[in-house]
């Protein structure tokens, strides 16, 4: 359910941000954030939930 609101949020900002007439500095905003979320979940996790540790 929070990801579908969140999509929805999205798609709302990336019409009210006029993507079509800045779509390289928006490429690089949504880059940038998919790589942040990308590296927060590999290193904290979803919901402060550790990833196990393998040995």
């Amino acid at each position: 359910m929070a990801g579908w609101g969140m999509y929805i949020i999205a798609a709302l900002l990336a019409v009210w941000a006029d993507v079509g007439a800045h779509p390289v500095p928006a490429f690089v905003a949504g880059a940038l954030g998919v790589l942040v979320m990308g590296v927060f979940h590999a290193q904290i996790g979803a919901f402060d939930k550790k990833p196990p540790v393998t040995t």
